[in-house]
């Protein structure tokens, strides 16, 4: 049995580097073997994806393809389904994503770490329809879950069925001008807020054959939509906002006995809103503050009118009020020395926090607790 080749750990070790940005957030792919250069075996037959590709699995009896340029009769190059080179290194996979009688190929690709709760992930893959194919479809959907799934079907994982198994970790994205490219390379790509703990990500066509928008690409050709599958990346969104965790509202610093919101853009709370129109079932805490200037009952009403106003942003962008809650806590959680203007400035403030559930900032937990 082969191991793996100088050249395709160098591959893999540089897929898995790590770029540290000027934000502190680490832009690191995630994906185990991303364009599967790294292999066990050169391929010598159909559908030896999971026994040849390192780290690259699949999920059902489905015979997914291996393509290297390793190989004569699977080679990233002229194979049985048509001539293309791969976007990147030396290899690609092959799937079907719709066939007669729901058949259908899945990847499924092994994650460095697993996912954290909550927080936003960029995923993204590039496909190319393969010469042969006489259909393009308009969609395709990946999967996150914490183990390998072992199904036994040829035919698609259903939609209903992952949810009946609890695995509500499913997206779907799609291109109205559908995915028929047979020369270059397309990218199909989105965003996955994680439910904590995923390993593994699939990557398929999970609709049945009369719930997949097909387009016919020729005549004379295989009755099916195939596609070859080539660069996997998952990230860290760089502007991620984690659940449950408190985030103070950068550049609302209020002025004295100020409750309107200063600035046009407001590049936090749009992504709040973003996150909140892709996930419907999270709600936002918003709390205002004051400094210790002024009597405590105005300084209550006055914390309650900064978070009031940024409520009313979000409602303006599309927000249902039902999902957004505010109070005001006056001058009685301050975050700087109020002796000073530099600390009353930053005390002049509002925070919030997006959750499943509304969450009173007494129940909040700190380090310092």
């Amino acid at each position: 049995m082969r191991k793996f080749s100088e050249h395709t750990l160098l591959c893999l070790f540089f897929a898995m580097a790590i770029t540290i940005s000027w934000q502190g957030i680490y832009a690191q792919n995630l994906v185990l073997n991303p364009g599967l250069e790294a292999y066990n075996n050169c391929p010598n037959d159909y559908g030896t994806l999971t026994k040849d590709a390192a780290s690259i699995q699949t999920p059902t009896q489905g015979s997914t393809d291996y393509f290297n340029i390793c190989s004569s009769k699977m080679t990233a190059g002229g194979n049985f389904m048509g001539y293309q080179k791969p976007r990147e290194g030396d290899a690609y996979a092959g799937l079907y994503v719709y066939a007669p009688k729901d058949y259908r190929e899945y990847v499924t690709v092994e994650l460095q770490d697993s996912l954290i709760r909550g927080r936003t992930y960029q995923f993204s893959f590039y496909v190319s329809l393969a010469e042969k194919a006489e259909f393009a479809v308009s969609q395709f959907g990946v999967l996150f879950t914490g183990k390998t799934m072992d199904i036994q079907t040829r035919r698609n994982i259903p939609v209903d069925l992952m949810q009946k198994r609890g695995l509500n970790t499913y997206v779907s994205t799609g291109n109205p001008d559908y995915y028929t490219d047979k020369k270059g390379w397309m990218q199909v790509s989105g965003e996955y807020i994680a439910r904590g703990d995923e390993k593994y990500m699939t990557i398929g066509n999970f609709r049945g054959n009369l719930k997949t928008n097909i387009t016919k690409q020729g005549s004379n050709l295989k009755k099916a939509a195939y596609y070859y599958l080539d660069d996997i990346s998952l990230e860290v969104s760089p502007e991620s906002l984690m659940l449950n965790e408190l985030y103070v509202l950068g550049g609302l610093n209020f002025d004295v006995d100020g409750y309107n919101l200063k600035n046009k853009e407001h590049q936090q709370l749009d992504r709040l809103i973003q996150l909140m129109h892709k996930d419907k079932s999270l709600v936002v805490s918003l709390y205002g503050h004051t400094d210790a200037t002024g009597s405590d009952k105005y300084n209550r009403t006055l914390s309650n009118r900064r978070a009031k106003a940024v409520a009313a942003y979000l409602s303006s962008k599309g927000i249902p009020e039902s999902r957004i809650r505010w109070k005001g806590y006056g001058e009685f959680r301050p975050m700087a020395d109020n002796t000073t203007e530099k600390g009353r400035l930053q005390n002049r403030r509002v925070e919030f926090v997006v959750s499943k559930k509304y969450i009173d900032h007494a129940d909040l937990k700190f380090d310092d607790d």
